[in-house]
């Protein structure tokens, strides 16, 4: 049997040549960052595949290995945050650690490392998706504005107070379409109109509204 090395004879011909060959072969084990792919999804961790095949010394190209129990780097702080959801087949970064991070990362608090090891392809961070396509739900801030986008998916709003300060509040999409107001206190203040005149019946504009008056004695 003929096992097959990436020695080749120019490596013994000058010291230095020795020196540069055992560097290489030692950094092949040191992990910096790398694309992968998510295959499985397991609670909140992830099991993920290298994109780069593992080339053999004589060229022959084999499947990389699974990364299991990998964590996903919230986009967040303190209370506040985005939630994304990754799903399988997704192509993201992925960063290794310095440290074994096995017991760390049970809970992100401080602890002793569970082994001597480094730079090992176990200590994965998923940090980003990679993709040449924008999505098709997003938020878009640029210099031109912010854009909230869900096509035919509702957008839900839970909180105790929505406070919104604009100029201009443009409802619908070109065409009438009813805005449903369920238990809101509304307050109106309504100039030109003489005090003691009797007046009940205010007409005002409504877009996209059930009516065009608001009721009530002056």
């Amino acid at each position: 049997m003929t096992a097959s090395t990436t020695m080749s004879q120019e490596v013994g011909f000058s010291q230095a040549n020795t020196i540069k060959y055992a560097v290489n072969q030692i950094l092949l084990g040191v992990n910096t960052c790398l694309p992968c792919e998510i295959k499985e999804i397991t609670g909140s961790t992830y099991t993920i595949q290298p994109l780069n095949n593992t080339i053999g010394a004589d060229g022959t190209p084999y499947d990389p290995p699974l990364i299991y129990n990998v964590p996903y780097a919230l986009e967040s702080g303190g209370n506040a945050g985005f939630i994304i959801e990754p799903a399988i087949g997704d192509k993201v970064l992925v960063v290794f650690s310095q440290r074994d991070i096995s017991i760390i990362k049970k809970e992100w608090a401080k602890n002793n490392p569970e082994s001597y090891r480094k730079f090992s392809l176990a200590d994965a961070i998923i940090v980003k998706r990679l993709s040449n396509d924008l999505p098709n739900i997003f938020i878009k801030v640029t210099s031109a504005g912010i854009e909230l986008t869900a096509p035919i998916l509702p957008i839900n709003v839970n909180c105790d107070t929505a406070n919104v300060n604009a100029d201009t509040v443009n409802l619908g999409n070109g065409t009438k379409q009813p805005v449903l107001v369920g238990k809101v206190a509304m307050t109106a203040t309504i100039g030109g109109v003489q005090a003691g005149s009797g007046v009940t019946d205010v007409p005002i504009t409504i877009t996209d509204g059930f009516s065009s008056k608001v009721n009530g004695a002056v």
